[in-house]
Order: C-alpha cells, then structure tokens, then sequence
C-alpha cells in the first residue's frame, strides 16, 4: 500500500515538473519523505531540484513587491503588506521544509562527497531564508545568522581541501556566501574580500590549466567578477 503510494505521488511529482507546477511538485516529493521511507536518489535530486525553484521564484517575488509598497498610501499599503507577509510565510515554510529533509539526509549519508553536496545545498536553503526576511524587512535573527555564516565558513573550508578553484559547486557557494554577507548581514567588505580572492584563485587555476574549466564554470567566475565589480563601485 505504501509502495503503491509513493509510486503515485513520484509520477504526480514528476507529472507537476513537466507541467511547470513547481509547488505541487514539492508538495508530493515532502510527502514522499513525511511518509518515513528512504528516499531514492531521483526523489532526492526531484526534491531539490524543486525546491530550488520554487524559494526562488517567491524570493523573485518579493524582491519585486516590496520596493513598491514603501510609497503607496495607507490603504494600499496594508495589501502590500499583507501580501509581502503571505509570500514571505510560504517561502519560510518551504525553506524549513526542506531544511529539515537536508538535515535528515546528513544523518543519513556516509558519502564525504555526498555529505558536501548537501551540505552546499543547506548553506543555499538557509541564506534564502532569511534573505527572504531581510528583504521583506523583518528585524535579522542574531543567533540563525550566525549559525548560517558559520555553515558558510566550515562548508567553503571542506570544499577549498577537497575541490578545486575551478569547481562548479565551490564557485557556486561563493557567490551564496557573498549574497548572504551582503544582504543578510550587511559586511559589503567581507563579501569583497571573499569574492577577489575567489577571483584570483580562479584566473590563476585557468592559467596553469584551462581545458578544466567548464561553460559553467566559466560563467560563474565571470558572475563573480560582475559582482565584485558592483561592490567596488558602491564603496
């Protein structure tokens, strides 16, 4: 019976993703893991995959009403309000969601490879979390900030002995750790240091050796030099 619901809500998962219903889509794959079985390895890069989609598309979302709502009269503003709080709401219950099968995934995997993979994955949850709040502007959480910078700082320490300058995955949690110190925290110069010695790091790799370097990961070091260029310029 169990089996025979799981295979349903994976097709209704996988049916959602092909129709671009992403949150219908997260909804099936939680159930998925609330029912207690293990996941496979599709339902677990389903379930990001996802997720990922859906913190981003309300962390779109709010970025693009909140501004507006600063300047609307005292009617208009409380339904601004209240939709930025509706929208905020669903993004922390997606992030806490997904939060919690990240951490029992951890407990789970005895893969060093594997646990840095999701360890990345919940350094990304985590900042859009409570990047979530900040831009809605909600007062910063001290003690679940300082618990992401230091997820940052031992995941980005994992990485840099275990995976290249060039590597995808460490680019990427770059350019989440710098984000997160911009907008979370507010240390533009952290951000800026972090994201020249990335940089550096990266020209030199490509020097010693450039058929290394994928489209990707081209992409992303060039993301990084946009973004440290903005930084440069706002100083």
């Amino acid at each position: 019976m169990l089996s025979k619901l799981r295979g349903e809500l994976l097709k209704r998962a996988l049916l959602a993703e092909r129709a671009g219903r992403d949150e219908d889509m997260a909804a099936s794959l939680h159930m998925i893991w609330k029912s207690g079985v293990d996941l496979s390895s599709e339902e677990k890069e389903a379930t990001l995959r996802a997720f990922h989609t859906v913190v981003k598309h309300r962390l779109k979302s709010l970025r693009k009403v909140k501004p507006i709502s600063k300047n609307r009269p005292d009617p208009e503003k409380e339904i601004f309000q209240g939709f930025v709080g509706g929208v905020l709401a669903e993004l922390e219950e997606s992030c806490r969601d997904v939060l919690e099968i990240l951490d029992s995934l951890l407990l789970q995997e005895k893969s060093r490879k594997a646990q840095l993979d999701l360890l990345s994955e919940k350094c990304f949850f985590s900042k859009v979390l409570l990047e979530g709040r900040a831009v809605a502007g909600k007062d910063k959480e001290s003690e679940a900030t300082t618990q992401c910078h230091d997820l940052f700082s031992s995941t980005l320490s994992f990485f840099k002995n275990s995976h290249s300058a060039l590597s995808e995955q460490r680019l990427s949690l770059i350019l989440n750790f710098s984000s997160f110190l911009v907008i979370v925290v507010g240390d533009s110069s952290a951000a800026r240091e972090l994201l020249e010695a990335s940089y550096l790091e990266s020209l030199n790799a490509l020097k010693k050796d450039f058929s290394m370097a994928t489209s990707q990961c081209h992409s992303l070091i060039w993301d990084i030099r946009k973004n440290l260029i903005d930084l440069n310029q706002k100083s």
